[in-house]
């Protein structure tokens, strides 16, 4: 109860803190000229993305959720193209609006930049964004993030070794072969932890955990056995209809359940690396002409997109 009043109150201060805040309007979506230090690659990348979002915005048949993840791309695409403050600004402002729980994550892991090309932390609305920040994580669940991010570290540590399947040591090595058979053990681990917690909790997700923490039981489903994905795939739909998890996780576990079952995957999320031709390909799609309309409808990008993020030809 005690909990409940200091979430209240804290609410309260950040709301009267924000009704003297500027309101930042909107103004035409435009790409910003190649600044210093931006590589080719994340030029181009962010360019597609203010574009596809301007396209979406003027849309009016655009869902509530692209919408949403749209405002996000916006705003990250502008910082990473360092673009002017008041533009940066604006699109940030934006997503505080829409999407509290994304902005404020993204705020405290950019926080540097914030300072560098935005607001300076003694400023007003520097503390106002922070002051809803601490509010929204004073509602989360930190003892179950804690356990979160200790079966995220045993889920990742040793798959980020591989690159396209592979180690340093070598396909098939005995290094190689120690590492995965760790992580199987890892990973048998994980999912006792995991299906104790959906027990308890259901499915943990923005609301319980925040956004960045949303998908660390998702992980471990997709990395189970073909029967614990079908198991739980009804869990993961159900969570992202209710807009606590990305719209887009459940095409990724449908596309990995048919890809085990050695069928067409539906939404073009999984892809393959051929050892004989040394590159990524793309895994076989069920009907390619009805892609993007599949993929759209699950809040992914068009194939086209997905593709030249790849490198896939």
């Amino acid at each position: 109860m005690q909990l409940l009043k200091n979430q209240i109150s804290l609410l309260s201060v950040c709301l009267i803190v924000l009704s003297g805040g500027p309101l930042l309007g909107q103004s035409a979506y435009w790409i910003p000229a190649q600044a210093e230090g931006v590589a080719d690659g994340l030029y181009n990348f962010e360019s597609e993305n203010i574009r596809l979002a301007e396209i979406a915005f003027r849309n009016p048949n655009t869902s509530r959720i692209w919408n949403k993840i749209h405002r996000q791309n916006l705003f990250l695409a502008y910082i990473n193209l360092k673009a002017p403050r008041d533009t940066v600004m604006k699109y940030f402002n934006w997503c505080m609006t829409t999407g509290l729980d994304y902005a404020c994550e993204r705020m405290l892991e950019r926080e540097k930049i914030f300072e560098k090309l935005i607001v300076s932390k003694d400023s007003t609305i520097w503390k106002t964004y922070q002051c809803r920040c601490e509010w929204l994580f004073s509602t989360y669940d930190s003892l179950l993030i804690r356990q979160l991010d200790t079966i995220s570290k045993d889920d990742q540590e040793i798959r980020q070794l591989f690159e396209n399947g592979n180690s340093k040591y070598g396909k098939g090595t005995r290094e190689e072969v120690k590492l995965w058979k760790k992580q199987q053990q890892r990973d048998s681990i994980n999912l006792v932890k995991v299906e104790q917690i959906i027990e308890r909790y259901g499915y943990p997700g923005k609301k319980l955990v925040g956004e960045e923490h949303s998908e660390v039981v998702f992980l471990v489903i997709q990395h189970a056995p073909l029967f614990i994905q079908e198991k739980y795939l009804y869990l993961i739909q159900a969570a992202a209809e209710a807009d606590d998890i990305a719209q887009s996780l459940p095409a990724y576990l449908i596309d990995r359940i048919k890809m085990q079952k050695g069928e067409n995957q539906i939404y073009g999320t999984q892809f393959i690396y051929n050892h004989r031709k040394e590159k990524m390909e793309l895994y076989p799609v069920y009907k390619w002409e009805n892609l993007n309309e599949r993929r759209a409808s699950m809040g992914l990008f068009p194939i086209e997109v997905e593709l030249r993020k790849m490198g896939v030809e």
